[in-house]
């Protein structure tokens, strides 16, 4: 539920800015822009929200079940295991919307039938996987095989993507308001050119080291101050979070420019079209 909003955004607005029968070179420029800006902004929010959820899902998982069924719960350690890794499903899951969406709205009748296919392979791989790993890892084999079959579906979009993105041509007699030639003028190149998606998918380097940082300081916390769940050791573990959680923002603040301004532009009461206008 947590990316639906961003996902059915990413559908509405690429299905009105890319032309599904006309090829790469053939699109409208501005509107190309448009949709590329779209799909930077809400795959980098998508990515950045599950990362973090994820890395505090390693040290509050059992807190939060405890809060939800009691110490009954915590006590079923296969319960804290699962949610753990239902945190690293959503990561592949927040990559898969915008991706997706942009496929979709970019292939041609004949791509998307052949999609249709390649979704029945998908559904072959994720049953193959559960086959193979629930008799070994019970419900943590079912989480991992959707696992599987998310990255697949992943990688073959940004496959998709990344060739799109590459066969545009430049033209030098045309400007982004020309629309008589194919092809694109060269501000356009190079930001189709400069579209990096491991960029976009993954955390910076400083982010990274955060993110190690703050797992270490936070299992630390669960394992010195939320092992018998007293309300004052409870406060103390909340409160280690917060203050890491804050770091987390801090350093996404000062990298992340573009997610920065497009939050102001939604607190000024802004659409998420992810448009720099």
């Amino acid at each position: 539920m947590l990316f639906s909003p961003i996902e059915e955004s990413c559908h509405l607005l690429f299905s009105q800015c890319v032309q599904r029968e006309q090829p790469a070179n053939h699109q409208n420029e501005g509107l190309l822009l448009q949709a590329l800006s779209m799909l930077r902004t809400s795959l980098r929010l998508n990515s950045l929200l599950a990362w973090i959820g994820f890395v505090f899902s390693q040290a509050y998982s059992r807190l939060l079940l405890f809060l939800y069924g009691g110490s009954s719960l915590v006590l079923q350690e296969t319960a804290t295991e699962l949610l753990r890794l239902f945190s690293l499903y959503l990561i592949f899951l927040a990559w898969n919307g915008p991706t997706e969406a942009f496929l979709n709205a970019a292939m041609n009748t004949d791509e998307l039938n052949m999609h249709n296919r390649r979704l029945t392979v998908f559904s072959v791989i994720f049953l193959t996987s559960t086959w193979l790993l629930v008799p070994h890892f019970g419900a943590s084999g079912f989480i991992l095989a959707n696992c599987i079959n998310m990255l697949a579906r992943v990688a073959y979009s940004c496959f998709f993507i990344h060739r799109f993105m590459s066969t545009a041509q430049y033209r030098p007699d045309r400007t982004i308001d020309d629309h008589r030639f194919h092809g694109y003028s060269y501000p356009t190149i190079v930001e189709l050119r400069s579209f990096s998606l491991p960029r976009l998918l993954l955390p910076s380097k400083q982010q990274a080291f955060t993110f190690v940082l703050v797992v270490v300081a936070t299992l630390a916390s669960e394992k010195y101050y939320c092992a018998e769940f007293a309300l004052s050791t409870i406060l103390i573990h909340v409160t280690v979070g917060a203050v890491a959680l804050l770091v987390v923002f801090g350093v996404i603040i000062y990298q992340e420019h573009e997610l920065v301004q497009f939050a102001k532009r939604l607190a000024i009461g802004g659409r998420f079209t992810g448009s720099n206008q």
